[in-house]
């Protein structure tokens, strides 16, 4: 089976509130979230060193080939998994991402 061409990157050096899941947990969050919307699969999603927004934690990149890239920062991962699921079957529903 190949890997999927579309990547959701969770930053794992962004400062986490106390508390706040892991981005080892919000990995799994997310996988969860694309599963119950039926998208188990379209997107590898892992940790990534820094990307980028360390002003404004936690970052959360989607990414595909030949598709556009997004950046989204100031994200509790825990509170919007759900909403992040919803972007992504946009993201898929899109022609160009």
């Amino acid at each position: 089976m190949s890997s999927p061409s579309n990547r959701i990157l969770v930053c794992n050096t962004c400062d986490r509130r106390e508390g706040a899941a892991t981005a080892a947990q919000e990995v799994d969050l997310i996988k969860t979230a694309l599963g119950a919307r039926g998208l188990t699969g379209q997107f590898a999603v892992s940790e990534v060193s820094c990307l980028g927004a360390c002003e404004c934690p936690v970052s959360l990149a989607v990414q595909g080939a030949g598709r556009a890239s997004y950046v989204f920062s100031d994200l509790n991962i825990d509170d919007l998994k759900q909403d992040i699921a919803a972007f992504c079957a946009l993201y898929l529903d899109a022609d160009d991402g």
